[in-house]
């Protein structure tokens, strides 16, 4: 089982997105994928097979290489097994 969430990040003026992640609830927001064209998959396998989970999202901007934009704001997707 996965988390199975599509994240479209849509740049403004950029060149692409990275987006971060944060799974546990806790602790930092980990660098997820540098996104070029949306939308991005994130099919990784869920921390505990059969129980939901709620991992959180944001974005940044990126042109050149360079981090462009402050962070978007994060949202929660609540991800739960199929029965």
């Amino acid at each position: 089982m996965s988390v199975d969430v599509q994240i479209e990040a849509k740049p403004a003026n950029s060149e692409r997105a990275e987006i971060y992640s944060r799974r546990d609830g806790h602790g930092e927001s980990k660098f997820l994928v540098r996104d070029t064209v949306p939308p991005y998959a994130d099919n990784r396998p869920m921390l505990a097979p059969g129980k939901p989970e709620l991992p959180e999202y944001k974005a940044v901007f990126v042109v050149a290489d360079q981090e462009m934009s402050q962070f978007s704001d994060e949202i929660t997707v609540n991800c739960a097994p199929l029965v």
